[in-house]
């Protein structure tokens, strides 16, 4: 056609499969979304997650996360205003499963050492994931600390002070 042309396209309930059709409907965009909400019922808030998945021309953006707040409302029953803030979407639980792997462990990791399987429960992934991040990273982000001598127990993990050192620094 040889103009911008915005699609918007539904995921079926396995989204892991991506969107309804052929591969093309990602495939031929410059640039692809995923928007997922979180709402409590009864709730007069939404939490959104915006992901970029797919990109054929540059890198992919970070997630990004927006509150919407629906205040007051009119003779029709609808809010008079809705309030957008930013939200962080490591602390919204539905949303925080489409953040990669890598940003959910150094957010958890933030609050201590833990060993793989307590980041396996914490964060929803298999430890074989959790192992498979934290080994890829090690020495840049992340810290293998092993058990003691002649014990038998599981490592622990942390940031690694690589990481700490680069962030007092920003």
């Amino acid at each position: 056609l040889g103009v911008t042309s915005l699609t918007v396209h539904h995921l079926p309930k396995d989204a892991e499969r991506g969107p309804y059709g052929s591969v093309y409907v990602v495939n031929m965009a410059r640039s692809a979304w995923e928007v997922k909400r979180s709402q409590e019922a009864g709730d007069k808030a939404i939490d959104v997650g915006i992901y970029h998945r797919y990109a054929n021309n540059g890198r992919l953006s970070p997630p990004l996360g927006l509150h919407l707040a629906f205040e007051g409302e009119d003779a029709d029953g609808d809010p008079d205003t809705v309030t957008v803030t930013k939200q962080d979407l490591l602390r919204v639980p539905h949303l925080a499963k489409g953040v990669n792997i890598r940003t959910r462990l150094k957010d958890s990791l933030s609050h201590g050492r833990r060993t793989v399987k307590d980041l396996s429960g914490d964060l929803g992934e298999s430890e074989n994931s959790i192992y498979q991040t934290l080994r890829r990273h090690r020495g840049t982000t992340f810290r293998e600390f092993s058990p003691e001598t002649g014990r038998s127990d599981p490592s622990w993990w942390g940031l690694s002070s690589f990481l700490e050192a680069t962030e007092e620094q920003s």
